[in-house]
């Protein structure tokens, strides 16, 4: 299965799926929501693939302004 811009990753594991998979020097999984304002529940994949593959990044596309935060645990 391809995306409509052609990426060559993605991850999904049962009901757990990440949008995009960037892989150069580094894993940065990549989730793109349709909203102006993202949940601690709508990004339960993307913790789930950066805590399986041991990603220090990640990248949350939305409509919202914008922000960061560190992952702990």
């Amino acid at each position: 299965m391809r995306s409509e811009i052609n990426a060559d990753y993605y991850w999904k594991k049962g009901n757990s799926e990440v949008d995009f998979v960037i892989r150069n020097n580094e894993i940065i999984p990549v989730e793109v929501k349709n909203t102006e304002e993202v949940k601690t529940r709508d990004l339960s994949s993307l913790v789930k693939f950066s805590k399986l593959f041991n990603a220090r990044k990640a990248i949350v596309l939305y409509r919202g302004r914008r922000t960061s935060f560190k992952r702990t645990g």
